[in-house]
């Protein structure tokens, strides 16, 4: 009787397992982001001829959850016959090699980040003097509420045109998209364990003593 008690108990407690670990999977989050940045990007210097490395930064007034603030290191080609170009927060995208790794990431006052790798591609418009560059972001993680995030944003950003390194050129960068959160499964899934745990440990102790009882079934 006991052995059949204990399996029956091993049996609700990996029963109570899978519980926890839905209960985890249910409790995932989405966030509708969108924000407009004013920003200012500068050229970096040491880049071989039509490739440029754009640092960025830049604040918002209307960004929720306290991601105020972006910045971004990202590499891009240039056909100057044309004005158009690809973009990459990777430069061996590009056959780079020996680059810093590029990135987007947002942030503010607080805890919360938000951080994202990016491509894309864009144009010189030379009768205006703009560049616009329009990627899209895939997020990778962060921090504060953003820990275990995942989803896809879209970018646009437009500044005036420069191939002048250092200059710092003042413009503006919005973005839009979907943030999916999901929790550490194991908050959810240790109470609900111990829980059972307890339960089992009260109930045997409130069955008939069984002295005579044999240690296996029959």
């Amino acid at each position: 009787m006991v052995r059949l008690y204990v399996v029956g108990f091993v049996q609700t407690a990996l029963l109570s397992l899978g519980l926890g670990l839905n209960v985890g999977a249910a409790a995932a989050a989405t966030f509708n982001f969108s924000g407009i940045y004013n920003i200012t990007a500068t050229l970096q210097e040491n880049i071989p001829p039509n490739f440029q490395a754009i640092s960025l930064s830049g604040t918002s007034t209307n960004a929720p959850y306290d991601l105020t603030r972006v910045n971004s290191l990202s590499y891009s080609q240039t056909d100057f016959t044309t004005g158009v170009f690809s973009s990459n927060t990777d430069p061996t995208a590009f056959g780079l090699q020996g680059y810093q790794p590029g990135y987007v990431e947002f942030s503010g006052n607080g805890s919360n980040i938000l951080i994202a790798s990016a491509s894309g591609a864009g144009a010189i418009n030379f009768a205006q003097g703009t560049v616009t560059t329009s990627d899209t972001l895939a997020i990778t993680g962060g921090q504060g509420m953003f820990s275990r995030a995942t989803g896809t944003l879209t970018s646009t950003q437009v500044v005036p045109a420069s191939i002048q390194p250092g200059v710092a050129l003042e413009g503006q960068y919005s973005v839009s998209g979907t943030i999916e959160t999901v929790p550490e499964p194991g908050f959810e899934m240790a109470p609900l364990i111990m829980g059972v745990i307890a339960a089992g440990i009260l109930w045997h102790r409130g069955q008939p003593n069984r002295k005579g009882c044999p240690m296996t079934s029959p």
